[in-house]
């Protein structure tokens, strides 16, 4: 090979890794993007987010979450700040500041820093299908009470990290807490819930009756502002009759 043959392969390899990587930027960026179906609200942006999940985001800002299997998990580099610690970006990263609250159904996973970053977020739900919250999925968010059903076995490190308002998180006592999850959650801010015959009993994290409700709905619904405890209990933890 001559001279001007291997300069100009290197810069035909040269022109073909800088358009590859062009393209890879922008296939992250809008990766997962998908047609709605036409049963939606107008202005839905929708998304494929695993192999059998989607997800869609309405105007107002509610994001939902459905179908059956694993999220995708979505890859995130420490040290940089929030908006640029993402390898592999959520395909609803550009939308992330419309988002005010998330309901995940039918998975069994919630994704690796599948909603890292949204700030906007004050309120999520998710589904007795979850058996998985991986690390890094709720983190810098801005909830302030979270209920983990029973059918979660393991919330990975860092899965609820800077989220500033939050007061509580109720977790059944069946569930495997990370080793680094004091670095997500306050120990104080966790919660404990046992089923005792027809009534849930919350525990604080000195392991005293906080609260009693009539069911996990109960429960469910009263951290999402919407239920009410059954009994009211003197400051040692006793039913007041």
């Amino acid at each position: 090979m001559t001279n001007k043959q291997f300069l100009k392969t290197i810069k035909t390899t040269a022109v073909a890794v800088a358009l590859s990587m062009v393209f890879c930027e922008s296939a992250r960026a809008g990766a997962g993007v998908i047609t709605c179906p036409d049963n939606v609200p107008t202005g839905t942006k929708c998304y494929k987010c695993g192999d059998n999940c989607t997800a869609k985001l309405e105007t107002t800002g509610k994001m939902t979450i459905s179908g059956t299997g694993d999220m995708y998990d979505y890859t995130y580099n420490e040290g940089s700040s929030i908006g640029a610690k993402y390898t592999t970006y959520a395909p609803w990263r550009d939308a992330a500041q419309n988002i005010r609250s998330i309901e995940i159904y039918g998975v069994s996973s919630v994704g690796q820093a599948a909603f890292l970053g949204m700030k906007n977020a004050t309120s999520v739900y998710i589904d007795d299908s979850v058996k998985n919250i991986k690390i890094w999925s709720l983190e810098d968010c801005n909830f302030t009470k979270v209920y983990i059903p029973a059918s979660v076995k393991s919330i990975g490190d860092n899965a609820l990290k800077l989220n500033p308002n939050l007061e509580i998180v109720a977790v059944a006592e069946t569930t495997q807490l990370s080793s680094g999850i004091n670095a997500s959650v306050h120990s104080n801010l966790l919660y404990t819930y046992k089923t005792k015959g027809d009534l849930v009993y919350l525990y604080n994290s000195e392991n005293n009756v906080a609260d009693i409700y009539e069911d996990l709905s109960d429960l469910q619904s009263k951290l999402q502002g919407t239920g009410n405890s059954r009994y009211e209990l003197d400051d040692k933890g006793n039913i007041i009759i």
